[in-house]
Parts: C-alpha cells; sequence; structure tokens
C-alpha cells in the first residue's frame, strides 16, 4: 500500500527523542550494533541539538511513527573535512516500498545542505541490496569499502 508522502518531524533535543527511541531501538537491533544498542543511544542523546546532528520521524496517518533516520557529522582530522553520516535509517516492515525510506533521506539531504554541508554519506551492510539499489536511485555512489576484523 502505497503512502501519500508520510510527514517528516525533525526531532529537536531531547524533548521529542522518547517517541522516536522505539523505533530507534528496532534500527539498532536490526544492524550490526545490536549488541550496542545502549552505547548508541547514549550517542544520539549526547549528539542531539549540536549542528551536525538530525533525527527524522516519519508519521503517518494517526498517531503511528512509521520510520527514522538518524544522522550526526564525522570528522576527519587528517583531512580537515565532516561529513554528515547515516547511523541508522529504518521503517517498519509493514511500511516498507512505500517511500517512507526515500522521504527521510528526502529531508536529511534538505536539512544538511542548509546547514552548509555539501553531502551526505551512509553505511550501508553490503548484503543489503535493497538499501543500496535505494541509494543508487537517489544518486548515492560507492566511494570506499570498509575491511573489519573480529579481534
Amino acid at each position: 500500500m502505497a503512502l501519500k508522502g508520510p510527514e517528516i518531524v525533525e526531532v529537536q533535543g531531547s524533548d521529542g527523542l522518547e517517541g522516536a527511541l522505539p523505533l530507534l531501538r528496532r534500527a539498532l537491533a536490526e544492524g550490526p550494533a545490536r549488541e550496542r544498542v545502549g552505547a548508541a543511544e547514549r550517542f544520539v542523546r549526547e549528539s542531539l541539538g549540536g549542528r551536525g546532528a538530525l533525527l527524522l520521524l516519519a508519521r503517518g496517518p494517526g498517531p503511528v511513527d512509521l520510520g527514522v533516520l538518524f544522522a550526526a557529522a564525522s570528522g576527519n582530522p587528517f583531512l580537515g573535512t565532516s561529513v554528515p553520516l547515516v547511523y541508522a535509517l529504518f521503517v517498519r516492515p509493514e511500511n516498507r516500498r512505500a517511500g517512507v525510506a526515500a522521504a527521510l533521506l528526502a529531508r536529511a539531504e534538505k536539512v544538511y545542505r542548509a546547514r552548509g554541508y555539501g553531502e551526505l554519506a551512509a553505511e550501508v551492510p553490503y548484503q543489503d541490496d535493497a538499501l543500496i539499489s535505494m541509494g543508487e536511485r537517489r544518486g548515492y555512489v560507492r566511494e570506499r569499502e570498509w575491511m573489519a576484523k573480529d579481534l
């Protein structure tokens, strides 16, 4: 069922955070940070209110939150650059393939452009073909490869 443009709400500071936390926890539980949900939640709380942090909620008809996006600027001290990075993008399974994630990304792009940033990046699991495909349709390109090893 396609939605007609979900309402995208920017969460300001910790005031609206409680409403976003259930979806944010689900996003973290599905991703590689599932063992570190508490630390990730602290990072979100500490980051909110800063120029580089952004927490968006997608609202549907009625009091239903459909999805969430959290991004924060990540600096590279060697290059002297700061790029916002999408740390969490989650849409309820029953609302996927309805444009919710695309609407969240579009708002994030608009907000970061207005804040003076020239790009937005996202870490995407290499097996997540649906997310990679959506990103490529929106103009995102693969720039870097991450390698990791369990220690």
